[in-house]
């Protein structure tokens, strides 16, 4: 038997002009066009995305891990903020994985999923950290190409005041001789 890949099922109530019960619209997705269009984006190491029904169960997501899907993370810190506060974003410990991640997501309003990108701060930071060491490089080169500078000047002043210096002794000793 083939077995098939669970499709979530948003649903409506559909009513008629009078506001009377007019029937249930039911859509289907295919969670392997989702997976497709979480594929193309490039969150980085250790990242994801991923689609919750409102009762914590894990619809889909990016990486698809196949033991994950259907998985409840109901009652759990990251996904009680979720409910409550239905967008935003935060910093947290990922209930599977358990390491720090920037949480972005969004109540698909008026259907029971909230869609969350999860991007390990590692990742984020990773990036910042090159150019962070690359700029304090070239800072600290710029500041030893300046003291550099200053001390050439420095030495070149003093060499033009001991020829400075020269020059009116010679002069006077020239003015005396005269």
């Amino acid at each position: 038997a083939r077995t098939r890949p669970p499709r979530p099922r948003p649903r409506r109530r559909w009513n008629r002009p009078d506001g009377s019960f007019g029937g249930v619209v039911v859509q289907t997705m295919k969670l392997s066009v989702l997976n497709g269009l979480f594929a193309s984006f490039e969150l980085g190491r250790d990242s994801g995305i991923y689609i919750f029904l409102n009762d914590g169960r894990i619809v889909t997501g990016y990486p698809y891990t196949p033991g994950q899907m259907g998985q409840s993370l109901s009652g759990t810190a990251n996904f009680e903020r979720f409910i409550k506060e239905r967008h935003g974003n935060f910093t947290g410990i990922a209930a599977l994985g358990g390491m720090e991640q920037l949480y972005v997501y969004r109540t698909l309003e008026p259907f029971p999923l909230i869609v969350s990108v999860a991007q390990a701060s590692a990742s984020i930071l990773d990036a910042w950290n090159r150019n962070a060491l690359w700029l304090g490089g070239a800072t600290l080169l710029l500041m030893c190409a300046c003291v550099a500078l200053a001390v050439f000047a420095e030495r070149s002043l003093l060499a033009q005041r001991g020829t400075a210096q020269q020059l009116r002794q010679a002069q006077h000793e020239l003015r005396t001789i005269l």
